[in-house]
């Protein structure tokens, strides 16, 4: 009988079987238990990455926030610092023009200085004297020259901060120049999110960039760029303000002493004046005391000559009775009479003689002081002419100066011409209480009641013009004059009208 055949294979006992199944089902239990705490473990790494990502995210958009606010600030600190900056710049650089102009002004005084100088060099004689204004004038030329050379030193330093400020400048520029990039950057950064679209990996993301710097040393950079510039700035103000010293220094010492030569000219003239004076005087006087002693001359020279024709008749008379014989040969009374004569002729003339010769010598004396007063009159009319052409000359200096200029750099002649208007405008005052008040005491004098006048002041035609104003350019007279004010006749509303001056304005009222 033929046996069944089986597969070749390991056969398992029911026992195998069951402890096969028991197995399987815990293996099974114990790995779906693990899965399920992996599963946990996942959920909860899951979250906590997420929590841990945003929130990362988050700190780091906050400290971008954080990071542009604090660019910001410096931005605004640096942009306000440009410009404070940019306008001392420019203040500065107009200074230094004004330096620049008032050194060049003082060529005019320079040139007029030294042209009195090289005019009263033409003077002549005893006038070429070292007087006050020669003094004054080489005083006037080294005041200019010392003038001339601070205000070259104080341009030069202008020059020099300008230099300054402009380097800080450009370091500001270069360093505001960073932060407005740096500040597009982080704002970007600040602007992306996981959902951007130009977002990806990186390569070593995590390096360190070269020329990196710590955050105090970004800060102590803006820090030191800020104080840098304040301190310039602080500087530049300190060197405008020693120009403007300068500038009015300068300017009131040239003023000075152009004053003092002024003065001096003007006494030298005066001294000039009388001395011509006197001297015209001297010459007319010894001219006419000349013309005397020339008349006298000829006086004396008839007199002498009027003498000879007597002495010839006594010589002749003495001669002739010499021939008379024998003894009428008498030495008689008519003999010592013709001798007395003749002696007493001879003595006369020369005594005439003498006082010819004297007188002669005195004319001689008189001619040569004539000339001498002739010279020395020319000589000082000379100088004279010279000093009033250096008078001439120095109205040139009469324009207007630098001190203009630094009135209107420093804001005083705006403040002024303001006050001027505003004072024109409104019209009160101290001027306007005084000449209502004296008003008032007109009225008496004119016999006009208190009742009768009329109290309403207009400035224009509006009120019938019972009140104008004009404003002259003329000094200030600080009173008003009662004695100037004058009635006017009766106009058509049978009024009268007082009209005076009070400071510098006309002022007239018209009473009822």
């Amino acid at each position: 009988m033929s046996s069944k055949q089986q597969k070749p294979t390991t056969r398992y006992t029911v026992t195998d079987w069951h402890t096969s199944n028991m197995v399987i089902s815990k293996s099974g239990e114990k790995e779906r238990d693990q899965s399920r705490e992996i599963r946990q473990v996942s959920r909860l790494v899951r979250n906590e990455t997420d929590v841990n990502t945003e929130w990362e995210q988050k700190e780091n958009a906050i400290k971008l926030s954080q990071r542009v606010a604090e660019i910001e600030y410096w931005k605004n600190t640096l942009e306000k610092c440009l410009r404070e900056i940019d306008t001392e710049i420019s203040v500065l650089s107009e200074a230094k023009d004004v330096t620049e102009a008032a050194t060049e002004a003082k060529t005019v005084p320079l040139d007029v200085a030294v042209e009195c100088v090289t005019l009263r060099e033409s003077r002549q004689g005893v006038d070429i004297v070292n007087d006050g204004v020669e003094e004054q004038l080489e005083r006037e030329i080294r005041v200019i020259e010392q003038g001339k050379n601070q205000l070259q030193q104080r341009a030069l330093e202008a020059f020099e901060k300008l230099c300054q400020l402009q380097e800080r400048r450009q370091q500001l520029v270069l360093d505001l120049q960073d932060k407005n990039v740096a500040h597009v950057i982080d704002l970007q950064q600040l602007s992306l999110s996981d959902m951007s679209a130009n977002i990806s990996l990186k390569p070593d993301p995590r390096r360190v960039p070269k020329g990196s710097v710590v955050p105090e040393g970004w800060t102590s950079f803006s820090n030191d760029n800020k104080q840098s510039v304040e301190a310039a700035i602080r500087s530049s103000v300190a060197l405008r303000e020693a120009v403007q010293i300068t500038l009015n220094q300068t300017a009131i010492q040239l003023e000075s002493q152009q004053s003092a030569t002024d003065f001096a000219f003007r006494q030298r003239i005066h001294e000039m004046t009388i001395a011509k004076t006197e001297l015209e005087w001297l010459k007319e006087k010894t001219e006419a005391e000349i013309s005397q002693m020339e008349k006298d001359i000829d006086d004396l020279e008839m007199a002498l000559r009027a003498k000879t024709n007597p002495l010839k008749l006594a010589h002749t008379r003495l001669e002739n009775r010499t021939f008379r014989p024998n003894m009428e040969l008498c030495r008689d009374e008519v003999q010592h009479g013709l001798i007395a004569e003749v002696e007493k002729l001879e003595s006369t003339m020369q005594s005439l003689q003498r006082q010819l010769e004297q007188a002669k010598c005195a004319l001689s004396c008189l001619q040569n002081t004539l000339y001498t007063i002739s010279a020395d009159l020319g000589n000082k009319s000379t100088a004279l002419s010279l000093d009033k052409q250096c008078m001439e000359t120095r109205k040139r200096l009469s324009a207007a100066t630098s001190t203009d200029k630094n009135l209107i750099l420093t804001g005083i002649e705006s403040k002024n011409r303001y006050s001027s208007e505003r004072d024109r405008k409104e019209g009160t005052g101290i001027y306007d209480t005084m000449f209502n008040s004296t008003i008032a005491s007109a009225k008496e004098t004119m016999g006009i009641s208190n009742s009768a006048s009329t109290n309403t002041l207009s400035l224009g035609s509006r009120q019938g013009s019972l009140l104008s104003r004009r404003q002259t350019s003329g000094a200030a007279q600080q009173v008003l004059d009662v004695s100037s004010m004058k009635s006017v006749g009766s106009d058509a509303t049978n009024g009268k009208t007082l009209k005076g001056t009070m400071g510098n304005r006309e002022k007239s009222v018209l009473f009822a």
